[in-house]
């Protein structure tokens, strides 16, 4: 299996799949593996295509079952957020949430960390003065779709019924105790409400330059504009 890892989007839960199917973890159920332990213990151990030799890079490339998960941009940007700048996990956050109050704050009597509207200032900027970040860099730069021919694209929407095909097609399913209920419904309601929060506040300008940004995501995964999302672009 080739998987290209697409921080914020599930990358967690697969991590365990993967840690079962590779027998890095002895055991079948994911729910047993703490979730530190994929990204302190596990992730550590798989191979990267970039640590190979080019002539067997484009043998496995040729020769295995390549895959790759996404999820609405929209909501996986605010997402990041939320994980990576209200509650810093690290010093590396905290220094990237200075950098860019330094670099897009226009009101010098604000206190705290980056703002929403600052972050979204930062992902628009074609400047680029403060270099991107996986956890919110565009798909289409991170996985290349185009290059790549993916053999199977997921999504986070559908997460539990498309990790089990997965497996399925690669005779891997009797490796993993796969939960046997269905993907729990993505509440429109609940993520309309989310993302109307907080994308409300963002000036129109602003927000239409965002949506060019992530727009090859749109089209490259077919997927809709949120519909919270539509009302404040028009």
């Amino acid at each position: 299996l080739l998987f290209c890892q697409i921080a914020k989007v599930a990358s967690t839960n697969l991590g365990k799949i993967f840690a079962i199917i590779t027998g890095l973890f002895n055991g079948t159920n994911p729910n047993l593996i703490p979730p530190p332990e994929i990204h302190s213990k596990y992730n550590n151990l798989h191979i990267h295509l970039d640590s190979l030799p080019l002539d067997q890079i484009l043998l496995r490339i040729k020769n295995y079952f390549k895959f790759v998960f996404v999820r609405d941009p929209f909501e996986r940007l605010l997402s990041a957020y939320r994980n990576k700048f209200m509650k810093p996990p690290n010093s590396s956050f905290e220094y990237l949430s200075r950098k860019m109050v330094k670099v897009y704050r226009t009101n010098s009597t604000l206190r705290g960390g980056v703002t929403f509207e600052e972050f979204v200032k930062y992902l628009v900027d074609p400047a680029q003065i403060i270099p991107t970040n996986p956890h919110w860099q565009p798909f289409y730069e991170l996985c290349r779709p185009c290059e790549m021919m993916y053999d199977f694209v997921g999504k986070l929407s559908t997460f539990n019924e498309d990790t089990r095909y997965i497996l399925k097609i690669n005779k891997l399913e009797k490796l993993v105790e796969f939960p046997k209920t269905p993907d729990s419904p993505h509440t429109l309601h609940k993520t309309d409400t989310l993302l109307n929060s907080y994308y409300s506040k963002i000036p129109k300008e602003l927000l239409r330059k965002l949506y060019n940004v992530y727009y090859p995501d749109y089209v490259l995964f077919d997927f809709n504009i949120p519909p919270a999302i539509q009302k404040l672009l028009k």
